[in-house]
């Protein structure tokens, strides 16, 4: 198949990329960089040769985002990230139509079914922040793709909703949370409630492929996350296994907890890792007929061994 994919230089693009050429795939990508309009802060869309890109083209997958950890807010940035969070995946969608592509694929966020299940984007005192900006850059891409999908059903259009993504190069908050737990310090946190569901890149990865590869695909939304969830206690416990560290987690009670993360001021960072899950439908395993290719366990441990492996290359110089 020819694909198109945006976001290859990502990590998530990266691995995405290697897999699908490794099948013998034909995968070209699009950067948006040279498009910006540095007088309004947007992408040029008209200036775009999207004949050239899509021409011939199977199936695209629109991958390229602003991630809410590398950005900050400011009234100079905002129409930058909605131009290539929500505007650019509302052009691809019509383009798709218009040069006849089979499939676009859609990578969205879990916290976009967050936003759009709390209503809290039309609440007054909701507080913009960077992560919930994300969320909303995302909610309206999928607005933007679904209304596209009803006047142009020849396409099919599928939209996927990781949860939190980690693996040997993780950033972001699982690598706060590596960090964290790196500490020989005591924290309150086994008996933290899990709402925050985790999938392995290259179990991502795998569905992403499997989707491609399939004649017919049932649905438009699909949730990803992995089948073998844990407590937040038992996954804490694994991370310090595999840092060959003593776990200092321990159990407190609901008011205990409150006041002890308030005070090591970890409620914001918490809130964050934990607060954002998808509906807990069918598992899209289950729905691909497909099995999870790496088990949390086993993913837990590659993940720390690369983050070892790269703490140890920062230390010697490398990058």
């Amino acid at each position: 198949m020819k694909i198109l994919l945006t976001g290859s230089s990502g990590t998530i693009g990266k691995e995405i990329l290697s897999l699908l050429r490794s099948d013998g795939h034909i995968v070209n990508t699009l950067s948006f960089i040279k498009y910006w309009d540095t007088c309004n802060l947007n992408i040029d869309f008209d200036s775009i040769d999207w004949g050239n890109y899509l021409t011939g083209v199977d199936i695209v997958i629109h991958l390229a985002a602003f991630a809410h950890s590398r950005f900050k807010l400011s009234t100079r940035n905002v129409a930058q990230i909605y131009s290539l969070n929500t505007l650019a995946s509302g052009q691809i969608a019509i383009r798709c139509a218009a040069y006849k592509i089979k499939k676009y694929i859609y990578i969205s966020s879990a916290n976009a079914y967050d936003l759009s299940m709390s209503g809290c984007q039309n609440d007054k005192s909701f507080r913009l922040s960077s992560s919930s900006l994300y969320a909303d850059t995302k909610y309206k891409s999928e607005q933007l793709i679904l209304s596209v999908a009803k006047v142009y059903p020849l396409v099919k259009y599928i939209i996927i909703r990781p949860s939190l993504v980690y693996g040997p190069n993780c950033k972001g908050n699982f690598e706060i949370l590596l960090r964290l737990l790196s500490v020989p310090f005591p924290l309150p946190l086994r008996s933290l409630p899990m709402k925050r569901d985790f999938i392995y890149i290259e179990n991502l990865v795998h569905i992403v492929r499997e989707i491609c590869c399939r004649a017919h695909v049932d649905g438009l939304i699909f949730d990803a996350y992995d089948a073998d969830q844990l407590t937040f206690g038992e996954f804490l416990h694994l991370i310090s296994s595999a840092l060959h560290r003593k776990s200092l987690v321990f159990s407190a009670s609901a008011n205990l907890n409150s006041i002890l993360l308030m005070i090591l001021r970890l409620s914001p960072f918490l809130k964050r890792v934990l607060s954002s899950s998808p509906s807990h439908g069918r598992s899209i395993y289950e729905i691909l007929n497909t099995k999870q290719q790496v088990t949390t366990e086993r993913a837990v441990l590659l993940t720390v061994r690369g983050w070892k492996d790269r703490l140890s290359n920062q230390a010697s110089g490398y990058c």
